[in-house]
């Protein structure tokens, strides 16, 4: 929902993702970027409504070995950028939840330090326990193996409804490790 802000809808349905700000009398106001911000889209998103990103669970490369497509290579970037050109709006903001490993910054705006996806997911593999978690001090870790996950391929287009689904899609490319 890219909106210019003139008028605000009265269907909740219409800000979901939308970042606000909390006013008196339960109401919330959308936040929104003051400066010009132009990113991979080509978008202009000053005086637009904030709103949050498209996370991606992981991204393989379609090769024998299903290896990851890091995201700091010159591949990932053009996905990126590809994908947010066709979306219309910078839906994809950094690297897949699977490659994950806390950062400086990243412990900086908050996250906890030794965060290691990658790490997780060796555990949950070696222990056979789709259900493991990454301990989040404060709230409920976050799954290593998410559920509700849609796999797009070249063959086609699959949805992992469960955790399950998702750690046994995964496992086989571990097998030869």
């Amino acid at each position: 929902l890219l909106s210019k802000n003139a008028r605000y809808s009265t269907r909740a349905a219409d800000f979901i993702g939308v970042i606000g700000f909390n006013l008196p009398q339960e109401r919330v106001e959308p936040l929104k970027a003051i400066k010009p911000f132009i990113q991979d889209s080509g978008t202009d998103y000053r005086d637009r409504w904030i709103t949050a990103d498209y996370d991606l669970y992981q991204v393989l490369k379609s090769t024998e070995l299903c290896e990851p497509l890091g995201e700091d290579t010159v591949s990932f970037a053009q996905l990126k950028v590809a994908i947010n050109k066709s979306f219309g709006w910078d839906a994809i903001q950094h690297g897949p939840q699977a490659q994950w490993v806390a950062k400086e910054e990243d412990v900086e705006l908050g996250a906890p330090e030794g965060v290691n996806f990658p790490e997780k997911m060796g555990e949950g593999f070696s222990n056979d326990n789709p259900k493991e978690l990454v301990p989040i001090p404060g709230r409920k870790g976050m799954k290593v193996f998410d559920d509700n996950v849609t796999v797009v391929a070249p063959g086609g287009t699959v949805y992992l409804e469960e955790q399950e689904d998702t750690f046994n899609a995964l496992k086989c490319r571990e097998c030869d490790k």
